[in-house]
């Protein structure tokens, strides 16, 4: 589903973010990166959905070159991803509903075809009594829980979350972490940035630790060791 070769991606001519990282995620694997701050986690993230392109080495996404890709198609290419990152980019204006509705309304389907399916992803994530709720009237955990559900309401390939339990406490981190778990196991492929040493130890599940833009290990383990 994902294959990096010898990808570098280096900024301004002297900051190298990636340093020659080769790396291969099978269809429905679940990976968790991990690293220090600053170790490429979302370099590497942001090259996958072309928010930014590579300096150099080949970038797949189901066996399409994101270098051929064409301005007009990167839309497209996105459309396979459902993605989380740090800024969850809720309106604080609209319900819960109407925010995870909105992502299939861009892509243009129509209100009640959206609404039905963002009350699904609301369900899938236990949150179906929030839909009429504002963001700034559920905890920081739940918001987090919108923003997944807006990023699978249109059943993606591809899931990508961005430290998606950072600052919250360590039994909200573990029920967020398990959330992904159950959509991993609806086919859909996730890469989980994390520097959260509890939540990757807390589950077998694969590990490529990043260090200074380079992979440092790549294990199928459920703990981890720094160097």
């Amino acid at each position: 589903m994902i294959v990096l070769r010898n990808v570098s991606k280096v900024y301004d001519f002297s900051v190298t973010a990636l340093d020659d990282v080769t790396l291969s995620v099978p269809k429905g694997d679940f990976v968790f990166l991990v690293g220090h701050n600053g170790a490429g986690k979302t370099t590497l993230l942001s090259l996958l959905v072309r928010a930014d392109q590579a300096s150099s080495g080949v970038v797949l996404v189901g066996g399409q070159d994101l270098a051929m890709l064409r301005e007009s198609d990167i839309p497209l290419l996105r459309r396979r991803f459902g993605i989380v990152f740090q800024d969850l980019k809720l309106f604080p204006g609209k319900t819960v509903a109407e925010n995870v509705a909105l992502a299939l309304q861009i892509q243009g389907h129509t209100g009640r075809r959206a609404y039905q399916s963002a009350a699904e992803a609301l369900e899938l994530v236990g949150l179906q009594h929030k839909s009429s709720s504002l963001p700034g009237q559920i905890s920081g955990g739940e918001q987090r829980k919108v923003a997944i559900a807006r990023a699978i309401v249109h059943r993606p390939e591809i899931f990508i979350a961005d430290e998606p339990t950072a600052s919250l406490p360590p039994d909200t981190a573990w029920e967020i972490t398990t959330l992904l778990m159950q959509i991993n196991r609806l086919g859909i492929t996730t890469l989980v940035a994390t520097h959260d040493r509890d939540v990757v130890d807390g589950f077998s599940r694969r590990v490529v630790a990043l260090d200074n833009g380079r992979i440092v290990r790549d294990v199928q383990i459920g703990k981890f060791q720094e160097n």
